[in-house]
């Protein structure tokens, strides 16, 4: 069965085994384009993976802007189906929400909670800069399930500001400061490391990097941290 127009599925081969997820362009961050544009500070938007490479190739962008115009159609349909999909043929363990864009609403949330109420064996890791949009959701009372795991990302490089919300994670890049996270050890590769969906986990630091490159120095010269 085809999937409905509006959930399409990327993998990630570097989590081991090939993880799903369910993205939107990168353009339509509307927190990250606005740090992006911010050429004064060292904010990790202005170094985004997703603004280049493969998830800029034109056949990529058109899935991704068609999942956007989907869900914004039939926020109602797209929690039925994609809850599905996720429950009767991905019948994954773990879900990375946004590995490109991000949330677009405090409504979004809500509807990205509901999926995991109905995805009970599966655990979701969603990455935010979107902290705005959070603030007005927990606001409205949204206490995110026990199997999602809502991981603020702190503005700026090396940032040692906490960001976090109750019932939340935060993650910072570092180019100066300690990395918690071990994936440069395993060329790029997670492996069977999970520290982004675990809840008890409440800050993980990915060193800044482009591509290949592992604390890219022209990158941090660009940002003004060298």
């Amino acid at each position: 069965m085809d999937n409905p127009p509006f959930v399409h599925f990327t993998l990630t081969s570097k989590m081991g085994r090939p993880i799903p997820s369910w993205s939107l362009p990168a353009a339509m961050c509307q927190t990250g384009q606005s740090l992006r544009r911010d050429v004064t500070r060292p904010n990790v938007c202005r170094a985004c993976y997703a603004q280049i490479g493969p998830m800029q190739f034109p056949n990529t962008q058109e899935l991704l802007y068609a999942n956007w115009e989907g869900y914004a159609a039939t926020p109602e349909a797209w929690v039925k189906e994609i809850s599905r999909l996720i429950n009767t043929e991905l019948n994954c363990v773990y879900f990375w929400l946004f590995s490109s864009g991000d949330a677009q609403s405090s409504q979004m949330f809500f509807d990205i909670d509901e999926v995991a109420a109905r995805c009970k064996n599966t655990f979701f890791w969603l990455p935010t800069q979107e902290h705005g949009f959070l603030a007005e959701a927990i606001a409205a009372g949204l206490k995110p399930r026990k199997n999602l795991n809502i991981r603020l990302s702190r503005h700026e490089v090396d940032s040692t500001e906490s960001v976090a919300f109750p019932g939340t994670t935060e993650s910072v890049v570092v180019y100066h400061n300690h990395h918690t996270c071990p994936a440069h050890k395993n060329n790029g590769k997670c492996g069977a490391c999970r520290a982004c969906w675990n809840k008890k986990q409440k800050l993980v630091a990915y060193p800044l990097k482009v591509g290949d490159n592992y604390w890219p120095l022209e990158t941090a010269k660009r940002l003004g941290l060298v």
